[in-house]
């Protein structure tokens, strides 16, 4: 499918990107000193944070399908995918102030 391959190739370009980025962060930031209990809450926290967001994204796939089932129309699918972006990018602002308290 075309729209496979091509966001396939934009996800796949922005994960690049984004390790090149965390690389640079990284070495830039080689000034600081880092201790061993710093790299292991690194290593631990991004490990976690990483299982996490994979299983976030594997089950968009699955929730498309299962609202396809109930017989929602394409458009009204994408509605509900958008509108649970906005909301938690909206949310998150305020709850992350929340949870800093």
């Amino acid at each position: 499918d075309e729209h496979f391959s091509f966001f396939s190739g934009i996800g796949i370009a922005l994960g690049l990107l984004a390790s090149i980025l965390a690389v640079v962060v990284e070495l830039s930031s080689s000034q600081i000193e880092q201790t061993p209990a710093l790299r292991a809450f690194k290593f631990w926290y991004l490990t976690g944070w990483g299982i996490c967001a994979a299983a976030d994204w594997l089950q968009g796939p699955y929730n498309y399908v299962l609202c396809e089932d109930y017989g929602y129309e394409r458009k009204v699918i994408a509605q509900i995918f958008l509108a649970g972006f906005v909301v938690s990018g909206v949310a998150s602002a305020f709850v992350g102030h929340l949870a800093d308290r």
